[in-house]
């Protein structure tokens, strides 16, 4: 079956002797080149090769304009912002840059769809001035200031053009625009030119009115890329755009309309395959590519197309080795590559700067990074690993320069300023000059690694361009500005692959295949969300401005996918369509519309097949960890005993005696993690704290309604003050901190209700303990250590109408069941009742200390179930409902719990017990 651009050679062949001035258009450089191999196949005598563009480049030419990049569109519209907006009302350059990208996409789309400026954006200025009128009633100050930023767009679109025209540099819709505009002249110009517009599909108006004019000339020509399917389907919407170009230009009315296909409907094999995650899809991916090598010998006619970029890295591990040549049209973003973290984590550490020094998380971040081990490194010595030993051992908090540089060789020291700047030396273009300075120490020590100095490169390229602009433009004023520029610049960067674009497999996106025809199609991602994209239209033009000014919507992108989708099938034999069963929030959603349409619409010569790929399981039986009680443990099992045990540390051995002998006999800890949003072991720590600080003045003292109310009052900055210890004061003032904030005032400010409930309801409430420590000593007959010591901390003890409260503050989910035991050893056998174990734990401890007269209750306050109010111990003396439980703890209680205790300890020292994992099959 031939392919499109071979079919376009034989018509250009036949059609032209001489290729002297042929002009051959198309809608990306790649099909050039395909194009060009197929014209060098049909001639055997030598001749003027035509000339190639990609359509961009011949607007380009057509416009007499430089296209320049985003950043730089942004520092230009940002110029004619502030001249355009009054002194008072502008805003920085990182604040403005977050919506101008918007404007400069509307900017661009107006241009390109050479709509009335005049009347749009007067029909805009109207819709949001009735959207905001109201009968009788006076604009607030923000309404006036929103309808007055509607009104200006108009006077930014014109000085923004005017601009830029006069330095004869473009956005994309301004070269399309002066395109058209320039198009007769330069037709004028050069009446001996052929031009022929190849393989073409969605075209915006200037596109459109400029083919128009050429073919209107007389010497031009169009080749469309069309299958009679989906041209005569008037329902399909890959046939959405060239039906409506057939049907209105007027140039078909004299000329026949080529190239149309008749492929879609030759017999076609197509397996539709659903994959769990895009690794899923990227293994099997590697195991089509590695059978259809095996089948045919080569990948010369085998294409990969990836419907999501970030598909790729894990693509190419799973490529079998011995494959032959495999050319790859993407490139690795910039922002994946090492150079790029090591960068992200110097800006983060230059941002969170205190006079103190910087805070030593963001310190280890820095100094953990595989670069700036390299840069720390002086023969043979690793300054970065030494300085993070001695901040460890010295427990320091805040890190200055002078601690750093004191630490490492003194020829260390230049690339310590440059990494540990100081406040004074913050000058934005400074510190990009101190960037390029690590970019070439850097390229000192990876001279002998290729693939480090390309990396190098581009950054080095990177850098040097933020220091023109900011030059230029001036417009980077502080370390926030600078660090959204470069995240701006590091998003569109990639480093391409180097390899022969006709050989061997080929590996593009869905915008690379234009034109080109494969035997044998993998396409990843077929989920909705990313083929087709779905609604992800960001702009400040309303849905019914839009449809008013014949812009594109939402139908016009969804048809633009679809023909590129089904352009891929027509002449393809062989299709395999991945997609992903279990996609997250960002990675698509169920699978594609595409697949559905190929079942339900399914031609009579196509062979499909849908299966569901999951990876092979094996059962293996996992044994559990035993671990023998050697001399050594029980020793360190006696430091513990007489240092104490804790009732969370036996709880601990309840759960799963190994995790209580990694925890507790080795010592081993999680690491301290950066925390960026509130946790649950920080909640629990800043209301205790909190509540420590409101209660503990009042120790000895009746609970009075007026001291309920001054706690109200004094609550937020207490709190506030909690989260400052656990937080730096930026951390929790935004985003989920501030959610946390809030959470914490929320559950005090409930709690402190409850409070005020009970003495409204005429309860006398004596406050005798907060945060209480206490311990006490337990013999334990039989055992290597004769006694233990058993410790903790009792968060709250009152007295309540006569009866001692001992209470222990949840902020996780606490229920009265946990509470109720059935047994006295239940508290020892059984997990579910650790909650109950502890509380008992504690009011044992209060016992052996006060010996109190008064009869003794333990209760949790959990602050996820305060409605329940205080949730009391007890013991059942049966099952069901209708059981009875007692809550006071008397002696007959506690005797039973003292030798549960010691049944429990004698259990932990004893040598021919090993330490076992609960919860696995022995």
């Amino acid at each position: 079956m031939k392919s499109f651009l071979k079919e376009v050679a034989g018509e250009i062949a036949l059609k032209f002797s001489n290729f002297k001035d042929v002009v051959l258009i198309l809608p990306g450089k790649r099909p050039a080149v395909f194009l060009k191999n197929e014209l060098l196949s049909l001639n055997t005598v030598t001749t003027y090769a035509p000339e190639f563009y990609s359509i961009e480049a011949f607007v380009e030419k057509l416009s007499g304009l430089t296209p320049v990049g985003d950043l730089q569109l942004l520092f230009e519209l940002y110029e004619v912002y502030k001249k355009e907006t009054p002194p008072g009302d502008t805003e920085s350059f990182q604040h403005f840059s977050r919506w101008a990208k918007i404007l400069l996409q509307d900017f661009n789309e107006i241009d390109q769809y050479l709509v009335d400026y005049n009347q749009l954006f007067a029909y805009l200025s109207s819709v949001k001035e009735i959207n905001h009128w109201y009968v009788q009633k006076e604009k607030t100050e923000l309404q006036k200031n929103y309808i007055r930023f509607w009104n200006s767009l108009k006077r930014y679109y014109l000085h923004f053009r005017k601009r830029l025209l006069e330095k004869q540099i473009a956005y994309q819709g301004l070269l399309y625009s002066e395109a058209y505009n320039n198009a007769k002249k330069y037709l004028e110009e050069h009446p001996e030119k052929h031009h022929i517009f190849i393989g073409f599909n969605a075209l915006n108006s200037a596109e459109e009115n400029l083919i128009q004019e050429f073919l209107n000339s007389g010497n031009n020509h169009i080749l469309w890329d069309i299958d009679e399917t989906f041209l005569a389907d008037n329902e399909h919407d890959a046939g959405l755009f060239i039906r409506s170009y057939k049907k209105e230009w007027h140039y078909f009315k004299d000329h026949d309309f080529k190239i149309v296909s008749d492929h879609f409907k030759t017999p076609k094999n197509i397996q539709i395959t659903g994959i769990p995650k895009t690794v899923g899809q990227a293994k099997y991916a590697g195991k089509l590519i590695e059978d259809i090598h095996r089948k045919t010998g080569n990948l010369e006619r085998t294409a990969v197309i990836l419907g999501n970029e970030q598909l790729l890295t894990p693509l190419l591990n799973a490529l079998p080795s011995a494959i032959g040549p495999v050319n790859i049209t993407y490139g690795i973003p910039l922002y994946q590559v090492p150079v790029a973290s090591f960068f992200g984590a110097l800006f983060h550490l230059m941002e969170n700067t205190k006079n103190a020094g910087w805070y030593y998380k963001n310190v280890l971040h820095i100094l953990s990074h595989a670069l700036t081990r390299k840069l720390l490194s002086h023969k043979g010595q690793d300054y970065a690993e030494r300085i993070i030993e001695k901040m460890r051992r010295e427990n320091i908090v805040f890190v200055s320069q002078t601690y750093i540089k004191a630490l490492v060789h003194e020829s260390l020291h230049e690339i310590c300023d440059h990494i540990f700047t100081d406040v004074g030396q913050r000058h934005v273009n400074t510190v990009i000059k101190k960037c390029i300075s690590l970019i070439h120490q850097l390229r000192t020590r990876h001279n002998d690694n290729d693939m480090y100095l390309e990396y190098l490169y581009k950054f080095h390229e990177l850098f040097n361009r933020i220091l023109y602009l900011n030059t230029t433009y001036g417009s980077i004023s502080d370390m926030a500005s600078l660090k959204r520029v470069y995240r701006e610049l590091l998003r569109g960067e990639t480093v391409n692959f180097r390899g022969e674009p006709l050989k061997g497999l080929q590996i593009m996106g869905m915008l690379e295949s234009r034109n080109l025809d494969f035997e044998n199609v993998i396409i990843t991602g077929v989920n909705e969300g990313i083929l087709p994209s779905g609604k992800k239209q960001v702009s400040f033009l309303p849905f019914d401005v839009k449809m008013a000014f014949n812009l594109p919507a939402y139908k016009e992108k969804d048809a633009i996918y679809t023909y590129h989708f089904y352009r891929l099938l027509q002449r393809a034999k062989n299709i395999y369509l991945l997609y992903n069963t279990e996609p997250d929030a960002l990675e698509g959603g169920e699978k594609s519309r595409f697949l559905l349409q190929l079942t339900t619409r399914k031609q009579p010569l196509h062979h499909v097949e849908e299966i569901i790929a999951s990876p092979e399981i094996s059962q293996a039986s996992k044994k559990s960890v035993r671990i023998k009680k050697n001399p050594d443990v029980i020793t360190r099992l006696k430091t513990i005993a007489s240092a104490g045990f804790s009732p969370t540390s036996l709880s601990s051995y309840i759960r799963n005696p190994v995790d209580f002998y990694y925890n507790a006999v080795l010592n081993i800890k999680a690491e301290d993690a950066i925390e960026e949003t509130i946790t649950a072991k920080a909640l629990g720590i800043i209301i205790h704290g909190t509540l420590e600080d409101l209660y503990k003045p009042l120790e000895g003292k009746w609970l009075r309604e007026t001291d309920i109310v001054q706690m109200r009052k004094t609550m937020h900055p207490l709190i506030s003050r909690h989260f400052a210890r656990v937080y730096r004061e930026e951390q929790w003032r935004t985003g989920k901190n501030l959610i946390g904030f809030n959470i914490v005032a929320r559950y005090i400010q409930h709690f402190l209700t409850l409070e005020l409930g009970r003495l409204k309801q005429g309860r006398s409430v004596k406050i005798m303990h907060i945060e209480k420590n206490l311990e006490t000593t337990v013999d334990i007959p039989g055992s290597a250590p004769g006694a233990v010591t058993l410790k903790g901390t009792i968060d709250r003890v009152e007295e309540v109408d006569g009866i001692i409260t001992v209470t222990d503050y949840k902020t996780g989910k606490a229920v009265q069941a946990d509470l109720e035991i059935p047994t006295e050893e239940a508290i020892v056998n059984d997990y579910r009742y650790h909650k109950a174990f502890q509380l008992l734990s504690y009011a044992y401890l209060y016992t052996k200390n006060y010996a109190p007269e008064n009869p003794v209750e333990a209760a949790v306050l959990s602050f996820k179930n305060l409605k329940s109010g205080y949730l009391k111990f007890g013991k059942k003396d049966g099952n069901g409902r209708n059981a009875e439980k007692t809550a006071p703890i008397d002696r007959e209680m506690l005797t039973a719990y003292e030798n549960n205790l010691r049944a429990l300890v004698l259990e932990i020292f004893d040598p021919q017990i090993p330490f076992t994992e609960k919860g696995t099959d022995a």
